[in-house]
């Protein structure tokens, strides 16, 4: 297949944001050429408008290495991505319930014998792991003489890169942009896909009380109260408004007759009482990967040696209970990645594309200045003040979906605020060099 050309406007459509945050970039300072950029990630729509941005940046086509996720990753965006020269690697299939991490594990060990053998035979100034769940940049093997930079942008990815990293990593996940801007719109999205199922009348639980979580329990209480909700690691002062909490998981799950998974882990992992659950129940999964209700998965591969379809793996799976049943939507992924373009509009998710642009352009500032020492650095406070206030020009109405003070804490110039609120190290000369040449 010749490649199509990258300005092509058949390939994919542009994203505002994304153009107006190119235009600000300095030309030969930022240019991309002589980058390799290695990719776990959705293959959505507008992570196909990201990565036409960055060729359009200077990054060769044929220095982009892409992993899609076999749940979520939409077959016309993977076969654009090649047109365009990418070499993308198809995701193997999963045989058995609940053991995504598995096949997603070989998969990426796969996307790196081709990587290598890329950087073999041309060496890179800098190789770039733009990173979705934490495996791409643990599973990555060592290089010599090749400077690298990781990015991670899920919570549950940092947390799998506990042991530190071969490279540093700038920290997307906990930025103050991500873990404020976005959750309203995840919440939304989930709960647009969730239309054509009518939730049971007796209270919705939460499990996890964190960034989506609290968005999640905001937005279903505009349609039915009231929302029960479980954190184990919530002390008393984190509990506010109209959501009643629950002093055990196991008391959400026998007063919810729908329940939400918001945490990025398996909290059923140990539990015995589950199985003794009396009634149905309707499981939602609102995190990545097949992570929440992965104990209950699990347990439908005990005795059965029958493998499983990829379609029967993302389909409704019903779990026969001895007094009930447990219905679990999507195969326990995430309810709003479901091999459709897009998993949250275009014109909300940009944002995120945003943050990971900028986050691309550190991570090559970072390689070329030297400055790339800690293991985990923050992502630069200016380029998520840059971020949040172009994208809310653009999405106007998006407003009136956040408190006053926390936009004027992104509008008004309060990095300080935005420092105070994001993970990671702050390396104050790369933040001042970005605030000279760029803003």
């Amino acid at each position: 297949m010749s490649p199509v050309p990258w300005h092509s406007p058949t390939l994919f459509a542009p994203l505002p944001l994304l153009d107006r945050i190119a235009s600000q970039v300095p030309g030969p300072q930022a240019s991309l050429d002589g980058v390799t950029l290695v990719c776990v990630q959705h293959l959505l729509e507008t992570s196909g408008s990201l990565i036409k941005t960055l060729v359009s940046l200077g990054l060769n086509p044929s220095s982009i290495h892409v992993l899609g996720k076999a749940y979520s990753s939409n077959s016309s965006v993977e076969e654009r991505l090649r047109s365009l020269g990418a070499h993308v690697v198809e995701a193997g299939r999963q045989l058995r319930w609940g053991e995504y991490s598995t096949q997603l594990t070989e998969d990426v060990s796969r996307l790196w014998d081709q990587v290598a053998a890329g950087i073999d035979a041309r060496r890179p100034d800098a190789l770039v792991v733009l990173d979705d769940g934490g495996f791409c940049i643990k599973g990555m093997p060592a290089f010599r003489d090749v400077p690298v930079v990781g990015i991670e942008q899920t919570m549950s990815g940092l947390a799998l890169l506990d042991v530190p990293p071969l490279c540093p990593v700038i920290d997307v996940a906990s930025s103050a942009a991500k873990q404020w801007i976005e959750p309203p719109m995840i919440s939304e999205a989930v709960l647009a896909r969730l239309q054509t199922y009518r939730l049971p009348d007796s209270p919705i639980g939460v499990v996890g009380f964190g960034n989506i979580g609290k968005a999640m329990t905001q937005t279903l209480s505009r349609i039915q109260s009231p929302i029960l909700a479980f954190d184990e690691n919530l002390g008393a002062e984190g509990k506010s408004g109209t959501t009643i909490f629950c002093d055990s998981l196991g008391e959400l799950y026998s007063k919810s007759a729908t329940i939400f998974g918001c945490t990025g882990r398996d909290t059923l992992a140990g539990k015995e009482w589950w199985p003794q659950l009396v009634g149905e129940r309707l499981l939602i999964s609102c995190s990545s990967q097949d992570m929440e209700f992965r104990s209950i998965l699990l347990s439908l591969n005990d005795g059965n040696q029958e493998l499983v379809s990829r379609q029967q793996l993302t389909s409704e799976v019903t779990v026969p209970l001895g007094n009930g049943e447990l219905r679990i939507l999507r195969g326990g992924f995430p309810v709003n990645f479901d091999g459709s373009r897009e998993s949250v509009p275009a014109a909300d998710i940009q944002m995120t594309r945003g943050l990971l642009l900028g986050a691309i352009l550190q991570a090559v500032s970072l390689i070329r200045k030297g400055h790339s020492r800690s293991l985990r650095t923050m992502l630069l406070p200016e380029l998520q003040r840059l971020v949040v206030s172009e994208w809310i020009q653009i999405r106007a109405s998006r407003r009136t979906s956040f408190e006053p003070w926390l936009l004027d804490k992104f509008l008004e110039d309060d990095l300080s605020w935005i420092a105070a609120n994001s993970g990671g190290v702050l390396q104050e000369t790369a933040s001042e060099r970005w605030a000279m040449k760029v803003l």
